[in-house]
């Protein structure tokens, strides 16, 4: 579901009546480790979930978490130490494409054998929508351990 900028405004999501981001709700739900959590909690409040069975997943994923303190603050600190690699792979990927100017003269030869043992699906991780794809895969990965911790 997508929210107009009127609703964001009178729902105070990012900002409070006054226009302070520490009265806001994402002030209030915010309790991220990491930068790339930040934006996916502001990504959530701004693109809610409409369909009643992705709701009820993430309520017991944050049921999950809830009833496992001791993992879950665990996790907590090791995605705090973790880089923000959505933010810093399509610039690692950019920064490398300039350190093989010879990339071109051979068709993109050098490239590929560099990233195919990264990208099975031969996506660049140049494109901000690979990075994505990588975060979401990473997510799903946290979603199976914590699937695990609670069994």
């Amino acid at each position: 579901m997508l929210l107009d900028e009127r609703a964001v405004v009178m729902l105070e999501l990012l900002q409070d009546a006054l226009g302070n981001s520490s009265g806001s709700l994402l002030s209030f739900l915010d309790h991220t480790a990491s930068a790339p959590a930040k934006r996916r909690l502001r990504a959530w409040l701004l693109r809610p979930l409409a369909r009643p069975a992705g709701i009820e997943e993430r309520l017991l994923l944050v049921d999950a978490l809830r009833q496992l303190p001791g993992p879950a603050s665990m996790l907590q600190a090791k995605l705090r130490r973790l880089p923000d690699c959505e933010r810093l792979l399509p610039k690692a990927a950019k920064a490398l494409r300039q350190l093989l100017p010879q990339e071109e003269q051979q068709g993109g030869q050098v490239w590929q054998g560099l990233v195919e043992p990264l990208c099975e699906d031969g996506a660049d991780p140049a494109n901000s929508v690979w990075a994505v794809e990588a975060q979401q895969n990473t997510w799903a990965g946290v979603e199976k351990l914590l699937d695990g911790l609670s069994r």
